[in-house]
């Protein structure tokens, strides 16, 4: 049902975009780099037969995004963006399976998140530097590097929601620095043998950047 809505929600803002796009013009990138600060990272989700239990130390990673936008007003624009999120985290991870097996993992792994999503941003112009507030919607596809895996396990990960805003002010015509909050959601489903974990993990970041608009 949420995928169902996030298409719709997505299908009217891309028509809004389209039709907007005859009216006005202007077509130009935003590009921007940073660091990726976690605040909240939580699991939950359904076992069956597999016991989970996770004791997540994340760190930060860094992030990239670029942005084609289309100004559909005087200081409105409008646009589609990808981006490319990292965090770190030291994990002390134990499976429990029926109560007679345990598996451990202490290695360094990564997560990488990289959200495809609809951006609305609004410059508040009028001054030399110029300040603007945005907002994404879209969708997150993550992925966890493993310095080490599970013997004779399988691990895949549904896409999710994401989701972020911001602020930021213009230093320059071209050269901007963006303060933003960004929600992930994935769904981890692990395997062994005949038995599966299911988990839903939500990850809420903030993050300073740096961008240039060209």
């Amino acid at each position: 049902m949420k995928k169902i809505l996030l298409v719709g929600a997505l299908t009217v803002v891309g028509a809004q975009f389209a039709f907007c796009s005859i009216v006005q013009g202007g077509f130009h990138t935003d590009l921007s780099g940073g660091i990726n600060i976690p605040v909240s990272y939580s699991e939950s989700g359904f076992n069956n037969g597999l016991d989970m239990n996770r004791n997540n130390s994340v760190s930060a990673g860094y992030v990239l995004n670029a942005a084609l936008l289309y100004g559909v007003a005087n200081n409105n624009e409008m646009g589609i963006g990808l981006g490319v999120a990292t965090l770190n985290a030291s994990p002390t991870n134990a499976y429990k399976i029926f109560e007679e097996a345990y598996f451990s993992r202490s290695s360094l792994n990564s997560l990488t998140s990289i959200p495809i999503y609809f951006e609305d941003k609004y410059e508040f112009q009028g001054s030399s530097m110029t300040p603007f507030v945005l907002g994404r919607i879209g969708m997150n596809i993550s992925r966890f590097s493993n310095a080490d895996g599970w013997f004779n396990t399988s691990e895949t990960i549904d896409p999710g929601l994401y989701l972020g805003v911001g602020a930021g002010i213009y230093i320059t015509n071209n050269f901007y620095a963006e303060l933003d909050a960004n929600y992930y959601q994935l769904t981890d489903h692990l395997s062994f043998n005949n038995n599966t974990s299911n988990d839903t993990t939500n990850i809420f970041t903030t993050g300073l950047q740096l961008g240039y608009t060209f």
